[in-house]
């Protein structure tokens, strides 16, 4: 009777395994499925990497002139999961620290840390992100339209409709509760969490001050997205993320060069 019991326990093990391996193997897959986007399209593990066969994977890029990981890890912000799907960026830029979440804040945590609540002027979004910075003014300038709009964009597309940001030790961590699967979702992830950081990116660019949230001025001198060099002749300015461009470059490229945005109508601001 022992014996049947532990041949039977033996086969329970293996197949658990077996299953476990395959959901590994698929998991990794779909990481690396995406990870192609950002890396030569014939690499082997395009930018996946795993400890052990049973581990889960996690994707490593460069993406412009700074680092991107994205991973499973155990659940910092949603009470409710064990895991979350964190996007982590290095902010290569001087940007205030804040936090931004759905759920309840972790009053120990930002009272500690000198942490005052942002009170934003738009109802909806306040109802929707309970924010905290230690700069809470200057926070608050920098979630401007754009910023707000991506942030929903993000939310909505989370299955529980649950978001988590956190801009700290020049790093931006962007986590949904619970691990992504699948490519498309794990995809749609990684866009909106670039296009966020480009989005704050942009409030750091020389030459660039909002005075209101439908406008930007060009004060100096602007680099173009898509030729990389200083804008000296026409400039146009995409509607939606205001990302200046060379008139010519964006003639050229159809559309505006911030990833993600996809935007196609501009408007003009003139010469330098």
């Amino acid at each position: 009777m022992i014996s049947i019991l532990l041949v039977a326990g033996f086969i329970f093990f293996a197949i658990r395994t077996v299953m476990l391996l395959g959901n590994r193997q698929s998991w990794r897959l779909e990481y690396q499925a995406v990870g192609q986007r950002y890396h030569n399209k014939h690499a082997v593990n395009a930018g996946v990497s795993t400890f052990t066969p049973f581990s889960r994977p996690m994707l490593n890029f460069n993406y412009r002139d700074t680092h991107a990981t994205l991973a499973s890890r155990h659940s910092v912000g949603f009470p409710d999961h064990k895991r979350e799907t964190r996007m982590s960026i290095m902010v290569p830029f001087n940007i205030v620290d804040m936090e931004l979440t759905t759920g309840e804040l972790n009053d120990w945590r930002w009272a500690k840390n000198s942490m005052r609540k942002i009170v934003f002027d738009q109802p909806e979004f306040q109802a929707t992100f309970k924010s905290v910075s230690r700069q809470p003014i200057e926070a608050k300038r920098q979630i401007n339209k754009a910023i707000r709009w991506q942030l929903e964009q993000l939310r909505q597309s989370s299955p529980s409709g649950q978001l988590r940001i956190q801009l700290v030790s020049r790093k931006l961590n962007i986590a949904v509760p619970g691990d992504l699967r699948n490519c498309q979702p794990i995809d749609d992830f990684v866009r909106m969490c670039l296009k966020l950081y480009d989005l704050f990116a942009m409030l750091d660019s020389v030459g660039l001050n909002f005075i209101n949230e439908d406008e930007v001025t060009l004060l100096e001198s602007v680099k173009c997205p898509i030729c990389s060099e200083e804008i000296a002749t026409k400039t146009v300015c995409c509607i939606r993320c205001k990302t200046p461009h060379c008139e010519d470059c964006w003639s050229y490229n159809g559309e505006c060069a911030t990833y993600a945005c996809d935007e196609t109508r501009f408007t003009e601001v003139g010469y330098f």
